[in-house]
């Protein structure tokens, strides 16, 4: 099942958007701070580059939703017995994809940046926030529209660039603000509770699929 699926992420638009991202990360990153050696932030930094989360994840999963649309309308999902485990595992496989431009470059650029005192924490904050936006955008995907979609991932944004102002920083019911909180604050026990909010958004995404089966 997973490899099937890893096979069909396989020379898509959606794989080369990733990799290209992570790659753009790797090279500029640091090269900003070669430039700038004594004015760089790393949290500035990687907040920066949370920005770009939102949107990417909402294309990936209308690219994700809309490929199996177009295969046939959902026929082989419909005929595979254990569909909701398949899209578990379409979901699996995209979040081990998206640890290439959170959890693996924040890692190698901390090893190129030698700054191990946050860099854990920077890594965690990106790995779960990106998984975080990837469950939550196959939920409005499949709950609502691709214009839903863009339109709710630029509300995001909006929400990261005021999280980055501190606005949210005792707030803990809004769960995109939770890694920037732990970036600001150097603090990873922020992200405590954002694995509920995964888990809670993909039973929402899982049970919400035998109502709109037939009509994504």
């Amino acid at each position: 099942m997973l490899r099937s699926e890893l096979l069909k992420l396989k020379n898509t638009f959606g794989l080369y958007l990733i990799l290209s991202f992570a790659v753009l990360e790797i090279i500029t990153i640091p090269m900003y701070v070669s430039f700038v050696p004594n004015g760089f932030s790393l949290t500035n930094l990687a907040i920066l580059s949370f920005l770009c989360y939102p949107l990417m994840t909402s294309f990936l999963s209308i690219l994700g939703i809309e490929q199996e649309k177009y295969a046939n309308h959902y026929q082989e999902i419909s005929s595979y017995p254990k569909q909701r485990r398949l899209w578990l595992a379409k979901l699996l496989i995209v979040d081990l994809t998206l640890s290439l431009p959170s959890l693996f470059s924040w890692l190698i650029i901390n090893l190129l940046l030698m700054n191990s005192v946050n860099g854990f924490v920077v890594s965690l904050s990106s790995w779960m926030l990106i998984v975080f936006l990837n469950h939550f955008h196959y939920f409005i995907q499949v709950s609502l529209n691709s214009v839903s979609n863009i339109i709710i991932s630029m509300v995001e944004i909006i929400f990261i660039i005021f999280a980055s102002n501190k606005v949210f920083l005792s707030t803990h019911w809004l769960p995109i603000v939770l890694p920037i909180n732990s970036l600001i604050l150097n603090d990873w026990s922020q992200l405590n509770s954002l694995p509920l909010w995964i888990v809670g958004v993909t039973l929402l995404f899982i049970c919400f699929l035998p109502i709109n089966s037939k009509s994504y």
